[in-house]
């Protein structure tokens, strides 16, 4: 089964950076009742999300662009979606001294609090 695994640290477009990958996501797994891994930020419905251009998924720029398929509201309620609570991210950050920090240390450093809150999603989907 692939799952797919959504979580990034950004500093601009209002903290949702990869929206595109969300978007492939979603219509990778909508109509095969397969699960993926976001982080809560991006546990939003397209019509929540009007404000932020990249989420604009009838947008042809945008579509065009990132080369990817409009979803709907529907859609994303069909995905089983499991969340990297936003409080993981906002201790790594406090942490660290920063977002750029916290990111830093979670490429180079084992961090055994998001090891155990994937090791808990993974035994929910297994």
């Amino acid at each position: 089964m692939i799952v797919p695994f959504i979580f990034e640290m950004s500093t601009i477009s209002n903290g949702l950076l990869e929206p595109h990958y969300y978007a492939e996501a979603v219509n990778m797994v909508k109509d095969k009742n397969a699960p993926m891994i976001i982080q809560e930020k991006y546990n939003l419905l397209p019509s929540e999300n009007k404000d932020i251009e990249l989420f604009d998924t009838n947008n042809p720029t945008v579509k065009a662009y990132f080369n990817y398929t409009s979803f709907t509201d529907e859609d994303v309620k069909k995905v089983e979606r499991y969340i990297i609570p936003q409080t993981f991210e906002d201790y790594i950050i406090e942490e660290k001294g920063g977002i750029n920090n916290a990111f830093i240390s979670l490429i180079k450093e084992r961090n055994t609090e998001l090891e155990k809150i994937l090791e808990e999603i993974i035994l929910k989907i297994i």
